[in-house]
């Protein structure tokens, strides 16, 4: 009489167990990526409280909530399964319309970590291939002001970033500094993104008073710095353009939120 046959079990991961600090969370990631080989840097709140001293206390440091990514496409399969393997959930509804944006939820601890695949997309569009490729744990001081200088609808925790950005950071064409040149580069080819990005260099010269008075004069300072850089920057024939047409058509996207 032969033996039962049984069909046998797969082996599941042990799944791990996120910190409850974001900070200790993040350095999580960032640490096993780097074991893995996965190439995967900071954007976000959390990257500017990494590279900017002035964000973590004083009048210019905020909470964070959650965690913001950018990975390369190549290592999309292999970010996926680490955030598995740590106990982070993937919702599939919420990832159905966004194929270069994956959202991660982390329930215990009511945080959600959003993952950008070789760039950065909300109210613009930004290929950062270039700013992976570079040493540390963040993007470049000069991609993550991007992120920021393109948001439509701008709060003060955004502003409190860019203020303790302007604060720390030189304007130069250094590495390591706001690259004036790449800001100034891109505001000439893109009639909406210059558009968003005077904007709110206006509206941080108007703020950083109120929000960061010891600080006002020094971020004022190199914001006037940026505008004029941007200003006299060659422009495009595509953006002269679109500036004829100016705001009469929209010229950015509000994202969704999930």
């Amino acid at each position: 009489m032969r033996e039962p046959a049984f069909e046998q079990k797969p082996v599941l991961e042990k799944r791990g167990s996120i910190p409850a600090d974001l900070f200790e969370a993040t350095e999580q990631v960032l640490r096993e990526a780097g074991g893995r080989g996965i190439t995967v840097k900071l954007i976000g709140g959390i990257a500017f409280r990494y590279v900017c001293p002035s964000s973590r206390e004083g009048s210019l440091a905020r909470n964070n909530n959650d965690m913001d990514l950018v990975v390369k496409r190549k290592d999309v399969g292999k970010l996926r399964k680490l955030m598995d393997s740590l106990g982070y959930e993937y919702p599939p509804r919420a990832n159905v319309l966004h194929p270069d944006q994956i959202l991660y939820e982390d329930n215990r601890n009511r945080r959600q970590v959003d993952i950008f695949v070789d760039g950065f997309q909300m109210c613009h569009r930004f290929d950062f291939r270039k700013g992976l490729e570079e040493m540390g744990p963040t993007l470049p001081i000069t991609e993550l002001i991007m992120t920021k200088l393109q948001i439509a609808e701008i709060t003060r925790k955004d502003m409190q970033d860019l203020g303790a950005a302007f604060y720390d950071f030189r304007l130069s064409q250094d590495k390591g500094s706001i690259r004036y040149d790449q800001i100034a580069g891109i505001t000439s080819r893109n009639w909406g993104i210059w558009k968003d990005f005077t904007d709110n260099l206006e509206r941080l010269k108007t703020q950083i008073g109120e929000i960061a008075p010891e600080k006002a004069d020094a971020v004022i300072k190199r914001a006037n710095a940026l505008l004029g850089d941007i200003e006299k920057h060659p422009k495009s024939v595509s953006w002269r353009i679109r500036a004829q047409i100016g705001t009469r058509l929209p010229w950015h996207e509000l994202p969704a939120r999930r």
